[in-house]
C-alpha cells in the first residue's frame, strides 16, 4: 500500500488545488483514507514505519505549495476535511480493530533483536562467494538456501522461501553482475526522474505529471527502504507497480511540452 497511498494523495491534492467536481474529490479523498487505513492494518511494521516517514516527507515538500494555492476559505475547508480524515480513521480502527496492528509495537524492542531474519542474513552472507559474479540462478533461493543453512552456526528453523533481504537474495540469485544490473535499472530510473523534475523544461510538463513526479519517486524510494528487512520484491502485485512506475521515471527525460 505504500506504492499506492502516495499518489491517491497526490491525486487527492490535485483535486483540491484545481477547479475539480466535488465528486471527483470525494472520489479521491476516499481512496487516500482506504489505502492509508489499509498501511495502518498491514501486519508490518516496517510498512507502518515507511509509511509515517513517506507522510512526513510529503507534508514537508507539498505543505507549503498547498497552503500557497488555497484560500483562506480553502484552508477552512481543508482543516475540516483533515478532521474529519482523523475521526473517519479513529471510528474505522475501532470497528475493525486495526489497534491490533499497532499493538505489535509493544513488544518490538523484545523481538526485533532476536528475530531470526538476522541469523538467516548471516547464513545468507556465508553463501556470496559461492554465488560469484552471476549467482545461483533466479529463483532458486528457496532450494539453495537450506543447504547453507543446515551447516551454519546460525542455523535457523522452518522453511525460508524469501530472505527478508531483498537485495542479500538478489545478489545470491542474480550474483553481482545481475544484481548491480537491476540495480541499475531500479535507482537509476529515480536518479533520471529526479534530474528531470529539476530540468527547467520541467516547469513546461501538464499539470498532473508534475505534481504526480515527486509521489512516484517517494513511493519507490519507500519500497527500497522496505526491501532492506523484507521481500516486497518477491510479490508479483509490488513489482507490477515498481515496473510502472520505474516506466514513468525513466520516460521522463523524454516528455515534452504539454504531452
Amino acid at each position: 500500500m505504500n506504492l499506492v497511498w502516495p499518489l491517491a494523495a497526490g491525486l487527492a491534492v490535485r483535486a483540491f488545488t484545481t477547479s475539480s467536481r466535488p465528486g471527483m474529490r470525494a472520489l479521491w479523498m476516499s481512496v487516500f483514507i482506504l489505502t492509508l487505513a489499509a498501511v495502518v492494518a498491514n501486519t508490518s511494521r516496517m510498512a507502518q514505519l515507511i509509511a509515517l516517514l513517506l507522510f512526513i516527507a510529503l507534508c514537508v515538500k507539498l505543505g507549503p505549495m498547498l497552503l500557497r494555492k488555497l484560500s483562506r476559505i480553502k484552508k477552512n475547508i481543508v482543516v475540516a476535511g483533515a478532521i474529519a480524515i482523523f475521526l473517519t480513521l479513529v471510528a474505522l480502527g475501532q470497528a475493525t480493530h486495526l489497534e491490533q496492528p499497532l499493538n505489535r509495537w509493544q513488544s518490538a524492542s523484545e523481538r526485533i533483536p532476536n528475530d531470526a531474519r538476522w541469523r538467516a542474513s548471516r547464513v545468507a552472507i556465508s553463501a556470496l562467494p559461492d554465488a560469484g559474479f552471476f549467482g545461483f540462478g533466479p529463483g532458486t533461493f528457496r532450494v539453495v538456501f537450506p543447504s547453507y543453512n543446515s551447516v551454519s552456526i546460525n542455523h535457523v528453523p522452518g522453511t525460508w522461501r524469501f530472505l527478508h533481504e531483498d537485495y542479500l537474495q538478489t545478489v545470491l540469485e542474480w550474483g553481482w553482475v545481475g544484481s548491480g544490473s537491476w540495480g541499475l535499472l531500479f535507482f537509476g530510473g529515480m536518479v533520471i526522474a529526479i534530474r528531470s523534475y529539476k530540468k527547467p523544461w520541467a516547469r513546461e510538463w501538464t499539470p498532473r505529471r508534475r505534481l504526480l513526479q515527486p509521489f512516484v519517486i517517494v513511493a519507490l524510494a519507500g519500497v527500497a527502504l522496505h526491501a532492506l528487512i523484507d521481500f516486497p520484491f518477491q510479490i508479483a502485485s509490488i513489482q507490477l507497480y515498481v515496473a510502472t512506475y520505474l516506466g514513468l521515471c525513466w520516460g521522463s527525460s523524454s516528455w515534452k511540452q504539454n504531452l
